[in-house]
């Protein structure tokens, strides 16, 4: 067994685990408290590994301080997707599944990347195959008539003005984060980007009066 087929099992594993919480305590507490906490425990938990998997001489590390901004707005988009599971838990996980189709169109429209869909090559072919699969599930995902005879409580309105956002901001976030892995290290990335992020839920907190002692 190879590293990477370890570190595939823990995501999996860690993955489920987090989302078994997040349904269990997102009819708790609010939404933004929930999303503190997140915030504060990856806060935490990440700087801890950096420092003491990576090592780093921060004396000669180049620290993009920028990419606190990048947190901001991760933060925002995990809220809206604590909102958007709140009306329909399967909805939101299925249109979560098709981030790195939108990722990838991103990656192309931003970047430029056009090898990946390039369909004279197979792999390239193949992507644009699965690329134009997963718009038409997004496109499904959209359409009103597809949630007829939803759990009564699903707010089909209410549901797309939550889900929008998330979809836009974590497709291009992801496009962005793809090439700076290869120049920054991931755990320096995460650390910088959960620090924005939970300074913008206290924020969050403070502004609409959100009691974080539960």
């Amino acid at each position: 067994m190879e590293s990477w087929h370890i570190l595939i099992a823990a995501y999996v594993l860690l993955i489920s685990i987090y989302e078994f919480l997040s349904k269990y305590f997102l009819h708790k507490m609010p939404v933004l408290v929930l999303t503190f906490y997140q915030y504060l425990t990856s806060l935490t938990i990440v700087p801890i590994l950096y420092f003491t998997i990576s090592k780093p001489d921060l004396s000669n590390t180049a620290i993009p301080w920028w990419f606190i901004i990048m947190g901001v707005f991760w933060s925002m988009a995990v809220y809206c997707f604590q909102q958007a599971k709140k009306q329909s838990l399967s909805k939101s996980m299925l249109m979560n599944k098709t981030m790195n189709g939108v990722s990838i169109f991103f990656l192309v429209l931003l970047f430029g990347e056009f090898t990946i869909i390039d369909p004279r090559t197979h792999k390239g072919l193949l992507h644009l195959v699965g690329l134009c699969l997963i718009f038409i599930a997004i496109y499904l995902l959209y359409h009103k008539k597809t949630h007829e005879g939803s759990e009564a409580s699903f707010n089909y309105k209410e549901w797309v003005k939550w889900i929008t956002p998330f979809v836009v901001i974590i497709g291009i976030g992801q496009a962005i984060v793809k090439p700076l892995v290869f120049h920054y290290d991931p755990l320096l990335l995460l650390s910088l980007q959960y620090l924005g992020s939970f300074l913008t839920m206290i924020f969050l907190c403070l502004y609409q009066k959100a009691g974080i002692i539960v």
